[in-house]
């Protein structure tokens, strides 16, 4: 035990190097990090002054190097299977009093790789790694354990296991420390995801793979070509022509697998960055939006997960690869031959242009198509009311004429495409092999080697013939998606300091005076508006201030919320927290003391249970005095009568297929998700125009009590 104590303490680093850990760390796990801002060192700071103050340090340090960072809690009982998931990480050890931390770069099987301080990596087993964190009071556990076995008449080896076994399970929900899982950010390039999730290693056996299996199939015809078709009675040639086809089966195997590791990462990496673009997406546009585009986006998308998972994308890469080793193939066999080829390669290109711009017309129908019902399934209502009944699907039979017309003239192009371009290949390749046969200087092995190459032209035909359908309704569905794919990141700003103000970090005696939130000259206007919305808009807010603003429709409430929480920048003015203009802060550190619930119409509750939807902004999942405070600030608000009613209570399923709320039950959900995350600044957008006399007195009263400043945007 006492070796493995000094082995863990030769891989911690210390506190005070804690900046440097992250640095190297980042460097060797191949992340790309910005070095041009490295992490600010912690000094002097000690960690009993603020346990929270470690992870804030710890994002502080991720934000400056420009890499995405989630802490978890590590147990004994998960400790090997979420190494294995959390490399690269930091991982923090309470040793001596004193916090030290593992840089742990990567796990394979039961070895873990861990950089040193001295920055070499070394190798360590998962099992003496998880017995040396283990904080047990092993000599009292062992007597208990001993003086209970010894009663049981087990032999020493067995006694030895049992023990082993029982000490396991005592101490399998100790926490053996917080870990802080550092990943490539979202925004960074696709390069830098597809090597991270080894995506590239994967396409590179997929390529090697597939090119040694035709080449190897190609030798076996050689083989066949040169001793089987000739009057010979030697079957010597049988040896090498079977080690050649047993050797296909690995290379089959491998391709296999690789091909499986590349779809599933590739989808799932389409499905990350369609959901950050979508998170990108300014709001005004979101506004502008309707549900049928969305809708209509999302099943493009679809198409575009189809070209991988079903294989498409494969498919094309394969059948590129049997075509050009067909056609050099067909250069040594004869002109004649590798005429017919190419000839035949050139028609296929252009059945393939015509079908890609039916296949368009055919995606653009559809498309609009999806718009406008879901659309007018939104507006069924205004129908019924405003719309004559007898012109009710007017539109739509218009619309399903045009679309009939485009899927028949599709679908005869892919008849082409796909049932008669291949069988109308081994026509066209036994016609142009006729020439070679009858030519004096024809021989075996050449004839061999031409029907080898008419057998591979055939297969890249096929594979090419059905990729091509997925990758042009891929490509045309990219189009659908780009916007998403290519939202625009918000404004950088620079790294701010780990060091600035925290919400409880002034003097009592400069709260009347420092205030919390100031802001001086806001001027806001939309693009392609002449008239600005907010015009020298000066604005101050002290701790435990109370605001009530009102105003017309219209008159820029919601914009002047939108641009303190930091949703939208202010095109010029300064906005400053205790006195630090924000734009020395990080987004997320900005949004993380200023908290907005937003108008009724604009917020949502999402499929999950009511803990889920209230703990949005908290760690997930939450922890036994989290899920407590949720219940005691929803039943301040006036909402425990409803989860008593609810047979799940707190944990009832809520949102589109759950649990129904009414209106002002989920306006009083709002609130409490705004409480929950604990900001400096409450705002509260027309968040009480749905509440009854008597639930907005105890709603108020709630959020009185619990906001530190609070503003109410209301109506006059």
């Amino acid at each position: 035990m006492q070796d493995q104590q000094a082995s863990l303490d030769a891989l911690a680093w210390p506190l005070a190097r804690l900046d440097e850990a992250m640095v190297k760390l980042s460097r060797a796990a191949a992340l790309p990090a910005q070095m041009a801002h490295p992490p600010e060192p912690l000094g002097d700071w000690e960690p009993t002054g603020n346990p929270d103050a470690l992870d804030h340090w710890m994002r502080h340090a991720a934000e400056r190097l420009d890499i995405d960072i989630e802490p978890a809690d590590i147990t004994v009982a998960d400790f090997a299977a979420a190494v294995r998931r959390a490399s690269p990480a930091i991982l923090s050890v309470e040793r001596q009093a004193q916090p030290q931390f593992l840089a742990i770069v990567k796990c394979r099987a039961k070895w873990v790789a861990v950089m040193a301080p001295d920055g070499r990596i070394r190798w360590r087993s998962l099992a003496r790694l998880r017995d040396a964190l283990c904080h047990a009071p092993s000599d009292t556990l062992g007597h208990e354990l001993d003086a209970v076995l010894s009663q049981a008449g087990l032999s020493q080896t067995r006694r030895q296991q049992v023990n082993r076994t029982l000490t396991q399970e005592r101490l399998a929900q100790q926490s053996i420390g917080t870990c802080w899982l550092l990943r490539t950010p979202q925004h960074a390039h696709w390069w830098h995801h597809l090597r991270q999730a080894h995506l590239l290693h994967h396409a590179g056996v997929l390529m090697s793979a597939h090119i040694l299996f035709d080449f190897l199939l190609i030798l076996s015809w050689w083989v066949v070509g040169r001793h089987a078709l000739r009057d010979q009675a030697e079957l010597n040639w049988l040896y090498p022509w079977t080690m050649l086809l047993l050797a296909l089966i690995p290379l089959r195997v491998v391709a296999v697998r690789a091909q499986g590791y590349l779809t599933v990462g590739l989808s799932h990496l389409l499905k990350q960055r369609l959901l950050l673009g979508a998170l990108r997406l300014e709001p005004d546009r979101l506004r502008h939006m309707g549900a049928g585009q969305f809708i209509g986006t999302l099943i493009e998308s679809e198409a575009v997960e189809a070209f991988f998972l079903n294989g498409g994308f494969f498919l094309m890469v394969i059948a590129v690869i049997k075509l050009i080793f067909a056609i050099g193939i067909a250069a040594t066999v004869g002109l004649v031959y590798f005429g017919a080829l190419m000839g035949y390669l050139m028609v296929t290109a252009l059945v393939i242009w015509l079908y890609f711009r039916r296949c368009r017309t055919w995606t653009h129908a559809r498309i609009q198509m999806t718009h406008t019902l879901i659309e007018r399934m939104v507006g069924h209502r205004t129908r019924l009311v405003q719309e004559p009944r007898a012109h009710w699907h007017d539109h739509e039979d218009r619309e399903m004429a045009g679309y009939m017309q485009v899927s028949q003239d599709m679908d005869s192009s892919a008849a082409v495409l796909i049932a008669s371009l291949l069988r109308l290949w081994l026509v066209v390749a036994f016609l142009a092999i006729v020439p070679v046969w009858i030519a004096p200087s024809a021989s075996v092995p050449t004839l061999a080697v031409a029907l080898g190459a008419t057998l591979l032209a055939y297969q890249g035909l096929g594979g090419l013939t059905t990729g091509v359908t997925y990758l042009i309704s891929a490509l045309i569905s990219w189009t659908s998606i780009t916007p998403f794919l290519h939202a625009e990141p918000p404004p950088s700003r620079p790294p701010s300091s780990w060091r600035l103000p925290s919400d409880s970090s002034m003097a009592p005696e400069d709260e009347s005076t420092m205030p919390l939130l100031t802001a001086r000259h806001l001027h806001f206007q939309y693009p392609g508006h002449h008239e600005p919305v907010l015009q020298q808009c000066n604005l101050d807010i002290h701790p435990h201030d109370r605001i009530l603003l009102e105003g017309p429709s219209g008159g820029g409430k919601s914009t002047l919320v939108r641009l303190l929480t930091g949703l939208q920048q202010p095109s010029s003015g300064t906005l400053m927290w205790h006195g630090f203009d924000n734009h020395g802060f990080h987004s997320d550190t900005w949004s993380r003391r200023i908290i907005a619930a937003p108008q009724f119409h604009e917020n949502q509750i999402f499929t999950g249970s009511v803990l889920f939807n209230l703990l949005m902004g908290r760690q997930w999942p939450p922890q036994p005095e989290d899920v407590q405070e949720a219940r005691a600030i929803c039943r301040e608000l006036g909402l425990g009568p409803l989860l008593d009613r609810m047979p799940g209570g707190i944990y009832q399923m809520v949102g589109e297929t759950g649990w129904q709320l009414s209106h002002g039950e989920r306006s009083r959900l709002y609130m409490a998700r705004a409480l929950l995350q604990q900001p400096a600044l409450v705002i509260l957008d027309e968040s009480f125009g749905v509440l009854d006399p008597d639930s907005l007195q105890t709603a108020l009263a709630c959020v009185q009590r619990r906001a530190p400043a609070l503003m109410v945007i209301a109506h006059p």
